[in-house]
């Protein structure tokens, strides 16, 4: 064998072993963001509920991004096993094309942050006027208050701030709900969760 056909033989196996090395990485990262997102979903499901519309669609597309992510990588390994041309170059544009993707996403949360902050906001107020109303919004008001300590929207006096006001809930309660006077600010949380 010449010397040039075997450095061409190196570089093809480094670059094969540098691939399934970085396709490793992105199947770890696709299955990383699945399991985030489902996650995430189940344990954000009481303060999504409270959200604007469509908050929870955004845990789904991490979860199911995630899980093309990681078909694509075991596909991506078999390309690169096969060492194909053709294959390998397909694979390159799509690695641009979810590149790209990603990039966008970035973007727009970056870019709506804002939005997002205020919808929150907006349906943390509808769900608090629903109080004792609608029996799922004030359950999970009471999961979220008592599980981040908080009271209210920003604050306690949020409650009393409703039209028409409301008593604070025994969610606010610092101590056991059935000794809580929650008249006395000693005895509730009077911050918000942040």
């Amino acid at each position: 064998m010449s010397k040039a056909r075997l450095e061409t033989v190196a570089t093809m196996t480094c670059m094969k072993t540098l691939l399934m090395l970085f396709n490793f990485i992105f199947w770890a990262s696709g299955v990383l963001m699945l399991c985030i997102g489902i996650w995430m979903r189940i344990q954000l499901r009481d303060y999504m509920n409270m959200s604007v519309q469509g908050s929870g669609a955004a845990l789904l597309a991490l979860a199911s991004l995630g899980a093309v992510l990681a078909v694509a990588a075991v596909l991506a390994c078999c390309c690169t096993a096969r060492g194909h041309p053709a294959l390998l170059y397909l694979y390159g544009a799509f690695l641009a094309v979810v590149a790209l993707l990603e990039l966008a996403a970035g973007a727009s949360i970056y870019a709506y942050r804002t939005s997002l902050n205020e919808g929150f906001d907006q349906g943390l107020n509808e769900s608090m006027a629903a109080y004792g109303q609608d029996h799922s919004k004030s359950s999970h008001i009471d999961t979220m208050q008592s599980t981040l300590h908080c009271c209210g929207n920003r604050g306690y006096v949020d409650w009393l701030n409703l039209d028409p006001p409301k008593d604070v809930p025994l969610s606010c309660c610092k101590t056991l709900q059935n000794e809580c006077n929650t008249l006395d600010v000693e005895q509730i949380y009077t911050e918000d969760a942040t």
